[in-house]
Formats: structure tokens, C-alpha cells, sequence
């Protein structure tokens, strides 16, 4: 029984590297599905401008709902209760997760390109440490929001959090704000790479760099 159960393990197996990949008699990795398939087309998708600005569009568009939510909250307009500190616990995590995620894609994109097997000449890297940069302090906030919400849910034990409710929320909600300013700040800057001629670009930078 074993022995079959070891066969049927085997085909998956070479199942698997054939469909996603193997290694040749150089060690380099062999993948047609990778080199000409729908995956670099995607990962190319991915890793386009408009992408990126879409991204962050939908990221500013919920950040601004959340904060009317809580300055709706904060301004007294709600009567607080349990349910109410759900709500807005949930709202809080919602967004850091969210601010989160577009940290990490917008750190990647060397990795779309990569992966899609587009040549990083001095234009792409340029834009490549445009989006790390932003995307660096969009994760960042993302963690300190969720961290504000953990603080909340602690236990009394270790960090009594009734009657401090207002002041962690108001933090988040700053963070939230800065968040925001991040992300217009990021789709201004990547608008105007469309003004700039990518040519002129890589020319300049090759033509710095010093003669062999």
C-alpha cells in the first residue's frame, strides 16, 4: 500500500513540475508557462502605472469613508456602546488591512517586472523606488492602525483601554488622515511620469555613468 501511495506521489509530482516548472542539467529554472504564457502578460499588468494609480484611488476613496465614519463617531453624533466600538474597531482593521496590502504590492513591483521578464532599464528602477517609497509608509500606517485596534482589544490584565477609547481612536484616525495624504501624494507624483519622456531618462543616467 505504501508503495502505491509512493507512485500515485511521484506522477503528482511530476504532474506539478511539468504544469509549473523544473530545473535543468544547468540548475536554471525551465518554465514555459512562466516565459510564454498568461503569467508574465498578468504580472506585466500588474506592474503598469495605471495599476498602481487605481490602487491608490480606491485606497484614498475608502480611508476618506472610514474617517467621516469615525469623525461621525468621535463628534458625538453616535451614542457609544459595545456594538459602536465593534463598528469602529472593524472599520480600523478594514483599513490597515487594506493599507497593508497596497504597501506590500506597491514594494513588489521590481518583482512584477521580474516575474513578467520586462528589462528594468533606469526608467523602471526609478519607478520602482517611487512606488517602494510610498509604499513603505502606507504599510507602515496600515501597522500602527491595527496596532491602535490590538491595544483595544487587549485584555484589562495587561492594558486597561476603558475610558481611553476616544484618545487611541483619534490617533487612528490621524494616522488614517496621513495615510490619505501619502496616497495623493504618490498618485501626483506618478501622473506626472507621464510628462516625462522615459528615452530622455535612460539617456541621461547612461550617459553619467562611467566609461570601462
Amino acid at each position: 500500500m505504501n508503495l502505491i501511495w509512493s507512485q500515485v506521489d511521484l506522477l503528482a509530482f511530476q504532474e506539478i513540475t511539468d504544469a509549473f516548472g523544473r530545473k535543468d542539467t544547468d540548475g536554471m529554472f525551465c518554465n514555459k508557462t512562466m516565459k510564454n504564457g498568461m503569467v508574465p502578460f498578468i504580472f506585466k499588468l500588474l506592474a503598469g502605472r495605471w495599476f498602481f494609480l487605481f490602487l491608490n484611488i480606491v485606497s484614498v476613496y475608502f480611508s476618506m469613508v472610514g474617517v467621516l465614519f469615525l469623525l461621525h463617531h468621535l463628534g458625538g453624533c453616535v451614542i457609544w456602546g459595545p456594538d459602536g466600538i465593534e463598528e469602529l474597531n472593524d472599520v480600523c482593521s478594514s483599513i490597515s488591512i487594506l493599507l497593508i496590502a497596497l504597501g506590500v504590492i506597491m514594494e513588489s513591483r521590481d518583482v512584477f517586472l521580474r516575474i513578467s521578464r520586462t528589462a528594468e532599464d533606469d526608467w523602471q528602477v526609478r519607478l520602482n523606488h517611487m512606488a517602494e517609497d510610498f509604499g513603505v509608509g502606507l504599510l507602515l500606517f496600515g501597522l500602527f492602525i491595527e496596532g491602535a485596534v490590538i491595544v483595544l482589544e487587549l485584555p484589562d490584565l495587561m492594558f486597561s483601554s476603558i475610558g481611553r477609547e476616544f484618545t487611541v481612536y483619534l490617533v487612528a484616525l490621524l494616522m488614517i488622515i496621513v495615510s490619505v495624504l501619502i496616497s495623493v501624494s504618490f498618485i501626483i507624483a506618478f501622473l506626472r511620469t507621464y510628462l516625462i519622456n522615459p528615452d530622455k531618462v535612460n539617456t541621461f543616467a547612461s550617459s553619467d555613468k562611467p566609461n570601462k
